[in-house]
């Protein structure tokens, strides 16, 4: 970043990146230690990873168009366990007016790629539906609620992420351990 430690603002760009990224191994690392201790990872702590993921896109996302990323930024595979599923219906053609099908349906999947995929995480939601009781009977209602990536695509994200900041010449990586607070989870 020598050509853009020449700019104003620079320092605090870095600065505001450097913070996103502390932040966003410090929820991994709670991850990392949920997981040893319960065999998974709790919702609320993956969702504050995720949180935590976005805030470190946001701060580097105004420098995406910079050379040692502009190309690479939206071609990236984001994690291989994070796929789009695309769907071909079969094609038809009519036969004396009888309309056929003609081979079956086709699924096929691949990684979503690009770091902009990444800012419709915010809107994201999924419905769940949940058995409820009272002294009145019982009955299910739907629940709108945030959608939490898995432990995994998270993971993988935040690599995207330190990697998308060591091509513009930040530290990718955290390489000393950091006493981790866990009151923010």
């Amino acid at each position: 970043m020598t050509e853009q430690d020449e700019r104003p603002g620079s320092n605090t760009r870095r600065r505001i990146i450097e913070e996103a990224q502390l932040q966003c191994f410090q929820a991994r690392s709670a991850c990392i230690r949920a997981r040893d201790a319960y065999g998974e990872v709790p919702r609320d702590y993956r969702r504050y990873f995720q949180e935590t993921i976005l805030d470190y896109y946001w701060a580097l996302k105004p420098l995406k168009d910079e050379p040692p990323v502009d190309d690479w930024w939206d071609l990236v595979e984001l994690s291989a366990n994070w796929r789009t599923v695309m769907r071909e219906a079969p094609q038809v053609s009519a036969d004396g007016g009888e309309p056929a099908t003609v081979g079956p349906e086709r699924t096929d999947s691949k990684a979503r790629t690009g770091l902009d995929t990444l800012k419709h995480l915010d809107e994201a939601t999924e419905v769940i539906t949940e058995a409820q009781q009272s002294y009145l009977g019982s009955w299910s209602a739907e629940i709108e609620r945030p959608h939490v990536l898995p432990h995994a695509v998270l993971k993988d994200l935040s690599d995207r992420l330190d990697e998308a900041w060591g091509r513009l010449g930040g530290n990718p990586t955290t390489p000393t351990p950091i006493e981790l607070d866990p009151e923010p989870i």
